[in-house]
């Protein structure tokens, strides 16, 4: 359940395509909406079930069956394509991790 203004919106994990860190929240991005919640990133990826999320950035986190595509670039610019089109950031540190995960998902 997160509060949107003054009414409690109940979002269930399947339905958020990716997380998002915006400073001391989290954004979750729900279809064209988008809540904030106060939680931190590392709190968000402890509850969140492993075989569904992964943590591709230090600022994002993703929904592994909306991954379309994995696009990497020169200068660790690398980004997961969503099912949305929106590009959510990959850490080189995080691009082997992230690319198993989307291989085994298959």
């Amino acid at each position: 359940m997160r509060r949107a203004g003054t009414r409690t919106v109940v979002v269930a994990a399947e339905d958020v395509e990716w997380f998002e860190a915006a400073s001391y929240y989290a954004r979750l991005h729900v279809g064209s909406d988008t809540f904030l919640v106060r939680e931190s990133m590392n709190a968000l990826e402890a509850r969140l079930d492993p075989a569904r999320f992964i943590r591709t950035h230090r600022s994002a986190i993703v929904q592994l069956r909306r991954i379309t595509a994995l696009e990497r670039k020169r200068l660790g610019d690398h980004a997961a394509l969503l099912k949305s089109g929106t590009r959510a950031p990959v850490g080189r540190n995080r691009w082997a991790a992230v690319s198993k995960a989307v291989a085994d998902r298959q």
